[in-house]
């Protein structure tokens, strides 16, 4: 796999490159300043397992926390729960009365990671729109806080907060600016929150020996190099450090898991797994074949585009024969695969639509007799919301990173049939008809919210995590019945308890506020309120009493949506019954006409029979009795 191959061969020589640049560091820190690398690395390491709860540093936390205290330029590609966020602060562990300043894109990221790093024994304040105030601004003053999480506008729009970082006192105090979240200098520069591009100009407020540091799950090539070039980070200088993308690609893991063993593969179920891209089935190929002992690696194929036709060929004919039990394939193999022994179809991260999915998932059990399963694994990023555009009007539409055909998000967020919604979509006539199986997992779990079938890992495995459920949003009627709840709901609260207050209805709970919650259906705890914009003071006075309400309100939408549904499906029974009545009755009267048309037709007269005389016959031998010996009757005993 020569694309694969080349790309390692890359990594391998970006990865020698850090390395060589990180020594020279040490080498020139050494020469002007005296700097021992060992004893600092060894309290870089001490102060992680204290300040963590035992908990051990990763060697690549450690040089990059090293890089940036010798005020090397960083950038950090790893994915979501890798542990990029700990480097950040980790030049304090060592100069601790200097100052980090974290730029993060979210409100809501910024309290949380200032909550993570106060629970590390380093005093950190979130400072943006919503919380700024004097207070906070005189504490940042005073060097009371040595972690700063703000926002590009805090730090380039607002007049008073900037004048504060380009004050050469409070300057000389900052040991780096960190960028979370990276990727958005170049998703969001253009257009939309156009500060990101400028986040360049930092470089004037600091010296010039001020590091600074980029980290994202999601940097590729094109915009790493766009990122480098808006921050002025030069690639001969700059230390990095790429984990490698968040591809998810263990979430495959299951198909060649056994059960009560981790060392032998019992038996592996003939399955097809399609991809959107090629590289990426080429990249899982190699990762699953890693999993596998050498004797079963050839189990599994590849089947794409660019293939020859005949290699296309052989593993289409060892697929048929179950010479090959796991087939990678993109939509070359999608089309006119008849291929009935297949019990179970994979499909890695949402495809275009939903034709293209069932067309996919209908590969499965194509022999009646096979119990057959098709599994969508759906990217984190079809749930991920995107907020709005700044000044933008407040809409019900919920816009998301990764844009999904309606039809298919609803069958992935349904917690109803999803049969159900196939149906719908594709306008199926056809009732289905009692015993139909397992029907889906929504079904299945209903009834037996613990069954095997519900969970991609082995039902012996007690370290399996329970499945995580997608994220549900209201839409059309049943947001619109939440959003009426909520404001009714805060005209009440506001006229009973909150009646003394200055402070109208929009001061306690923001219409678009109002949207995001009454929108967001799987809200489940109070403190999940406060990303959708609610002040936390009123969360955790009216949190749980407003969630409460609208989980009456959504058991109340579920029944009368149930009882549409079935009167809908009563309806349709009774239609159906009517045609086939009206078509019986049709039929009936038709063969009466034609019957009736039979019997008024006059009847033709019979043609005269010729008879002869015997004596007219001609003279036919005679023959010998043939006698027919019949056997005697077969008789049973009964008990």
């Amino acid at each position: 796999m020569p694309t694969v191959q080349s790309r390692l061969d890359s990594h391998r020589r970006d990865a020698a490159k850090a390395v060589k640049i990180l020594q020279k560091a040490h080498t020139d820190s050494f020469k002007d300043r005296g700097y021992q690398s060992a004893p600092t690395r060894a309290k870089l390491r001490n102060e992680f397992l204290e300040r963590n709860n035992g908990m051990v540093a990763h060697e690549w936390q450690i040089d990059m926390g090293e890089a940036l205290l010798l005020g090397l330029d960083c950038s950090l590609i790893a994915g979501t729960g890798a542990g990029k966020t700990m480097p950040f602060v980790m030049p304090l562990f060592v100069e601790s009365d200097k100052i980090i300043i974290i730029i993060s894109p979210l409100n809501a990221l910024e309290v949380d990671q200032a909550s993570r790093f106060r629970k590390m024994g380093l005093s950190a304040v979130a400072v943006n729109g919503d919380t700024y105030s004097n207070e906070i601004h005189k504490e940042i003053q005073e060097f009371k806080h040595r972690v700063i999480i703000t926002s590009p506008d805090m730090c380039l729009k607002h007049d008073k907060f900037r004048q504060l970082l380009n004050t050469p006192a409070f300057a000389k105090k900052i040991a780096a600016f960190v960028i979370d979240e990276a990727h958005c200098i170049s998703q969001w520069g253009d257009d939309f929150r156009t500060e990101y591009a400028e986040l360049g100009t930092l470089r004037a407020f600091v010296p010039l020996k001020v590091p600074f540091m980029i980290a994202s799950a999601t940097l590729p090539p094109l915009v790493l190099a766009e990122v480098r070039k808006s921050l002025h980070i030069s690639t001969d200088t700059a230390y990095h450090v790429n984990l490698g993308r968040e591809s998810h690609l263990e979430a495959l893991e299951f198909l060649i898991r056994t059960r009560g063993s981790e060392d032998v593969i019992i038996e592996l179920v003939q399955s097809m797994v399609f991809f959107e891209d090629i590289n990426l089935a080429m990249e899982a190929l190699e990762h699953l074949r890693d999993l596998l002992p050498p004797h079963l690696r050839g189990s599994n194929a590849l089947y794409h585009s660019r293939r020859s036709k005949r290699s296309k060929q052989i593993i289409m004919d060892k697929f048929r024969k179950g010479e090959i039990k796991i087939l990678l394939a993109t939509e070359a193999a999608g089309m006119g695969c008849d291929i009935p022994h297949v019990e179970q179809v994979v499909q890695f991260m949402v495809p275009s639509s939903f034709s293209i999915w069932m067309q996919r998932a209908g590969r499965a059990g194509r022999n009646i007799l096979i119990a057959a399963r098709a599994i969508l694994l759906v990217q984190p990023s079809v749930f991920q919301e995107v907020a709005p555009k700044k000044g933008a009007e407040p809409t019900d539409d919920v816009n998301f990173k990764k844009a999904v055909e309606t039809g298919l998000r609803e069958w992935i967020e349904t917690e109803e049939c999803r049969r159900d919604v196939v149906d719908e979509y594709f306008d199926n006539g056809t009732p289905r008809k009692a015993p139909t199986g397992i029907c889906c997992d929504n079904c299945l779990r209903m009834p037996s919210p613990n069954h095997p079938e519900l969970t991609l890992r082995p039902s012996d495995d007690s370290t399996a995590p329970p499945p995580v459920p997608p994220a549900q949003y209201r839409r059309d009627d049943h947001l619109k019945g939440a959003r009426e709840l909520i404001t009714k709901w805060r005209t009440t609260i506001c006229a009973t308890v909150h009646r003394r207050r200055p402070w109208g209805l929009s001061a306690f709970l923001p219409d678009d506020v109002i949207t995001k919650i009454a929108t967001r259906a799987h809200v489940k705890a109070p403190a999940d309120l406060i990303p959708a914009g609610w002040s936390p003071t009123h969360v955790g006075r009216h949190g749980g009493e407003l969630l409460a309400k609208l989980d009456e309100y959504n058991i109340e939408f579920k029944q009368q949506r149930i009882a549409t549904k079935k009167r809908k499906m009563d309806a349709q029974k009774a239609e159906t019954a009517k045609r086939q009545k009206l078509r019986k009755d049709e039929n009936d009267a038709e063969r009466v006409r034609k019957k009736a048309l039979k019997d008024a037709q006059p009847k033709k007269p019979r043609k005269p029979v010729k008879r002869f005389r015997l004596s007219s016959l001609p003279h036919l031998p005679t023959s010998p009795l043939i006698r027919t010996r019949h056997p005697p009757h077969s008789q049973v005993a009964c008990p």
